[in-house]
């Protein structure tokens, strides 16, 4: 949905009914990322704070860290491919198996039709339109919640498990197997900041992919 094609009337209706779980996801508006700001001279963390983790994650001894934390050599991106690559998602402790399916989904039609499915949600972009990697951390997700598309702000802060036989850590969550990619990692926050945290029982694959 854009300003375009609703009335102030409509806009305000959407705007009181934008809070789930307690906080306000609010819709997304035509141009919205440009009005948002990504540069900082600091790191970025999300004012709603940390998501809670799940139990398997506490009992892993997780611990939020930054990209750079947890990718210790070579470049940090958000996707290395022309499109995801449906076959580098991996699954961690996280009762999300609805969700990462739908990423596979998405992201294998995203590759076959060459038609950006998955790619075209997360902000900021480049000037062809595909995400990039923000160094102060801080990114949008937009995601179609409640009937209306919203953005969903996050920052790179990710549950870890840290490696005591070598430097780094290993991700807690869903993730890409492939260069250092943070594409899955970044929805599956967004996706479930909304539904509460990574304490999550699961949803429906159908729900999910719509």
């Amino acid at each position: 949905a854009t300003d375009a094609c609703l009335n102030d009337v409509e806009i305000e209706v959407l705007k009181s009914s934008s809070r789930i779980n307690g906080l306000l996801f609010m819709p997304w508006l035509e141009d919205e990322e440009k009005e948002e700001s990504f540069r900082f001279d600091h790191e970025w963390c999300d004012p709603a704070g940390l998501l809670p983790l799940s139990t398997k994650q506490t009992n892993a001894g997780a611990v939020y860290l930054r990209p750079s934390e947890f990718f210790v050599s070579g470049k940090v991106n958000m996707i290395s491919t022309p499109f995801p690559d449906p076959n580098s998602i991996v699954q961690d402790c996280v009762g999300d198996c609805s969700l990462v399916c739908s990423l596979i989904i998405a992201s294998l039609y995203e590759c076959k039709a060459k038609q950006r499915l998955v790619s075209n949600i997360i902000y900021p972009h480049d000037s062809k339109g595909r995400p990039v990697v923000n160094r102060s951390g801080k990114y949008l997700v937009k995601l179609f919640l409640n009937g209306v598309w919203r953005k969903v702000t996050v920052d790179d802060r990710l549950p870890c498990r840290r490696n005591a036989y070598y430097t780094g850590a290993s991700l807690l969550c869903s993730s890409s197997i492939r260069d250092n990619e943070l594409w899955v990692s970044i929805i599956e926050k967004a996706f479930l900041k909304v539904n509460g945290g990574y304490d999550f029982a699961g949803s429906n694959s159908g729900i999910d992919l719509f």
